[in-house]
């Protein structure tokens, strides 16, 4: 075989082997063995001390053999390794004495390259060996070296690869004690709540309990004062009851994992606003619903936070002479699902809208508007459970608009 024919067959066998890791380094050295018919052909790493090289894959007249270490200096590979290709045609074991391995395996001639990576650091060498003398061309020193730089490619791409999975095994470690946090942090919660459950309601239980007791006491039922004053715990001790069981609520809502279904959003809509509009009394309302539409989340959720938005709407709308309510659904171009609710009430300042979505932060009076400021929080809690987004707009004396935005089913 000519040695352009040969060139060409090289180079043919390099483009079409696919193979990576061990076994290309496996293929590498058996193609140069069989290709430039020699008899040792090897892939060696040195060592970062530089003082010694480890094979990668080792082929003895055809066949793979066990891995071997040697020391670098006093051999020819010393003369490779960094710098360029050297080429021994014989003589090589008279020429370096003190390699007595070139001896013992009856080495007569030697090529080796130098492997570097792709960020031109020199990191091993490939290294012929034969018991004859070796033709040198220019096309066997060409087949050596594109051997020698796709070596030095796959040895940067396994680094790379090998970074990559200790990288991941320490994300997976820390995402594993991260997840062991929450759940201790969440058994705590848990553990909270129930204190909160039963250690506070018993107390303020008694309190009422007791108030009423001293309110059928002669003493207290013929003061005016003391039964106005025990009248006074009674609703305290109530209202806080009340802020308990809304602080457990937020809490709940804060960790529940929603269960999302395709929902009919028209038909939702039209149930709670049938049973918010409650609050009105009588009072004339003009309501505007959409006929269709659908939202993707959990039912139970999604039907709180629409209780909230709709409920607040008619609650700071109702002393208008006519109570004005429209609740609008709108496909974005993100594919989120906006839906709005918006009202005639007495509105707000913008600068404070902030506020709104904090546990017990309330814009009015509670003796105008009933309520301890933890639905918007809950609805907040609840949108960003499903990975959406709330927001509002507003005007004192001019209503208020609120809207969430839900992602669509195929987000």
């Amino acid at each position: 075989m000519s040695d352009s024919m040969l060139l060409q067959k090289a180079l043919l066998a390099i483009a079409q082997e696919t193979s990576v890791g061990q076994v290309y380094f496996d293929f590498m050295t058996r193609a140069l063995c069989e290709q430039l018919a020699v008899r040792y052909a090897l892939v060696g790493l040195v060592s970062e001390d530089q003082f010694h090289v480890e094979t990668v894959s080792l082929c003895v007249d055809g066949q793979l053999v066990p891995n071997m270490r040697y020391e670098l200096a006093h051999t020819p590979c010393e003369s490779v390794y960094g710098k360029c290709m050297c080429i021994y045609p014989q003589g090589v074991a008279d020429l370096f004495p003190k390699d007595t391995l070139l001896r013992e395996m009856g080495v007569e001639s030697y090529l080796g390259a130098p492997i570097f990576d792709t960020g031109g650091h020199a990191i091993g060498l490939v290294v012929l060996l034969d018991d004859k003398a070796f033709i040198d061309t220019s096309e066997r020193r060409t087949v050596v070296q594109v051997y020698a730089a796709r070596a030095g490619a796959e040895i940067d791409r396994m680094r790379f690869e090998n970074s990559l999975r200790t990288l991941n095994h320490r994300l997976e470690a820390e995402v594993e004690a991260r997840t062991r946090d929450l759940l201790n942090a969440n058994r705590q919660l848990d553990n909270f709540s129930h204190s909160v459950a039963h250690d506070l309601r018993a107390p303020l239980r008694h309190m009422s309990s007791f108030c009423e007791l001293l309110l059928e006491l002669p003493e207290v039922a013929g003061s005016a004062e003391a039964s106005r004053c025990a009248n006074i715990i009674i609703k305290s001790s109530r209202k806080m009851a009340s802020m308990i069981e809304s602080v457990l609520e937020f809490s709940r809502l804060a960790r529940a994992e929603p269960h999302a279904q395709t929902l009919d959003a028209a038909l939702m809509i039209a149930e709670v606003a049938e049973e918010a509009r409650s609050v009105l009394e009588g009072r004339p309302c003009e309501l505007s619903l959409p006929q269709q539409g659908t939202l993707y989340g959990d039912p139970m959720l999604l039907r709180m936070a629409l209780a909230n938005l709709i409920g607040n709407a008619f609650k700071y709308s109702r002393l208008r002479d006519t109570v004005k309510v429209q609740v609008t659904l709108e496909l974005l171009p993100d594919g989120f699902v906006r839906l709005s609710v918006r009202d005639n009430g007495v509105g707000f300042e913008m600068n404070q809208a902030d506020k709104l979505f904090g546990l017990f932060q309330r814009l009015h009076e509670s003796s105008r508007f009933e309520g301890h400021g933890v639905g918007l929080a809950n609805v907040r809690n609840i949108v960003v459970r499903h990975g959406g987004r709330v927001g509002c707009e507003a005007a004192p004396d001019q209503g208020a608009c609120f809207w969430i935005e839900l992602p669509g089913e195929a987000a």
